[in-house]
């Protein structure tokens, strides 16, 4: 038996589904690095994040047909200070 590999468009959903409420880009490449093997960088990761909008991969994993099927805000510290970079969710 064989088992299909994940495409980095799986690994997002699956992320995003099972794991944590928030998750960055970086979040996302350690996960996918350590459970799959494989490696991918920031941009190729915020490319399957935009991706998840298009009709073609709302109907592949099921997602809400119309508005935004994620959540995007900016990361803060605990102090209150903007840092680098957002992070996103399903929306419910």
């Amino acid at each position: 038996m064989t088992i299909k590999k994940l495409s980095l468009h799986d690994w997002i959903y699956l992320n995003f589904k099972h794991g944590k409420t928030w998750w960055t880009y970086w979040d996302m490449a350690r996960v996918i690095e350590h459970k799959g093997g494989s490696k991918y960088n920031d941009n190729s990761i915020s490319a399957a994040i935009r991706d998840m909008r298009k009709p073609k991969y709302r109907a592949r994993y099921g997602l809400r047909k119309h508005g935004d099927p994620l959540e995007k805000r900016r990361r803060v510290s605990r102090e209150g200070k903007k840092l680098r970079g957002y992070e996103f969710r399903l929306k419910g």
